[in-house]
């Protein structure tokens, strides 16, 4: 198949954020990669989010923004001649380079300050929607004259990344059949559930069968000491870097973890997850898929989530009002318990 006459042959997208973000806005490649079949059709973002969605099969190239030569970056932009440009972050460090691309149309979110000129399709932003938030960046397409439909998060490993996580865990002695990965740490602190709970969730998960496995991801060090100080039951696995680690979360049977980039990789290899949403809204972050469960805060008593500050106050005690055995519901809803033997370890 071949692109459309009329339509743009060369189309850029951008999003210089978080890992996450990266891969929410991934799901859009195939929006324009269906609309679009033969076009070159770009993904720009930084290193470690063209790491993460290394392989994807709807992106032409994943080009890699260099922050340290702004100039030079722009100027690259400039030359590769693009038609359409999608700025899904559409913010004062994002604008710059929609502009330089010379592109005819460029669309973003209607951001307020000088910057919003940059874009010829403004679309408002809608800070509380009721649904997930790839649905919200799909707007930015539409507005593009494009088609979109549901879609779901991919990533993509080789067969020797998937081989690697499932020859970490066996080398570790992680039983197979009912793995359940658990990351301890999140993009924010208010969504940081407590390490305690973790050693208490891994206790009552190893008495039913299930294989408790930590994947260390940096900064996990102090927790993962004060959870292994509580209880012996679970397996520590060193995350290493990013591609290891997506092994290992696909050798997993289930992950468990606040709302941070880990939950929605798991969930992208179709590892079901059981997520916990304190001062976030499961409603924007979840892909309400049936191999995801969230498992939300009831906010009663969170002084952050009553004065409406969510996830940037430091009062939040959202986290803390969600109790073990909600999750143990999720996991057991996901992953049916059967009594097995295993003898936690730390990998080397």
């Amino acid at each position: 198949m071949s692109t459309p006459a009329g339509a743009p042959q060369r189309v850029l997208l951008i999003q210089l954020q978080q890992l996450g973000d990266a891969l929410l806005t991934s799901a859009l490649l195939e929006d324009l990669r269906e609309a679009l079949p033969s076009s070159q059709i770009d993904f720009l973002t930084r290193a470690p989010g063209a790491r993460l969605l290394a392989g994807n099969p709807h992106a032409s190239e994943l080009v890699v923004y260099d922050a340290e030569h702004p100039i030079r970056m722009l100027r690259t932009i400039r030359s590769r001649g693009y038609e359409l440009v999608i700025d899904t972050q559409s913010s004062p460090r994002s604008a710059p380079v929609v502009l330089a691309s010379g592109a005819r149309r460029r669309v973003g979110y209607a951001i307020s300050g000088p910057w919003r000129l940059v874009y010829t399709d403004r679309v408002p932003r809608d800070l509380d929607p009721p649904y997930f938030m790839v649905k919200d960046r799909q707007r930015l397409v539409r507005q593009a004259g494009l088609p979109t439909r549901e879609r779901r998060l991919r990533l993509y490993l080789t067969p020797e990344e998937r081989a690697q996580g499932q020859c970490d865990l066996e080398a570790l002695g992680v039983p197979a059949g009912r793995r359940v990965g658990m990351v301890l740490s999140a993009g924010s602190p208010t969504s940081v559930w407590p390490a305690e709970r973790f050693a208490e969730l891994a206790g009552r998960l190893a008495a039913e069968g299930y294989a408790p496995v930590v994947i260390r991801s940096k900064g996990d060090d102090e927790a993962i000491a004060r959870c292994r100080a509580l209880t012996d039951a679970v397996w520590v696995a060193e995350g290493g870097d990013l591609r290891r680690f997506l092994g290992l979360l696909a050798a997993l049977d289930l992950m468990i973890g606040g709302d941070s980039g880990p939950a929605k990789m798991a969930a992208a290899l179709d590892v079901p997850t059981v997520t916990l949403y304190g001062p976030t809204h499961a409603k924007h972050w979840d892909p309400g898929l049936p191999i995801t469960v969230a498992v939300s805060s009831p906010r009663a008593t969170c002084v952050g989530c009553a004065r409406n500050m969510r996830r940037k106050a430091p009062e939040h005690t959202c986290m803390l009002e969600i109790d073990v055995d909600a999750v143990l519901d999720g996991v057991r809803r996901l992953l049916p318990a059967a009594p097995r033997p295993g003898t936690p370890g730390v990998i080397a």
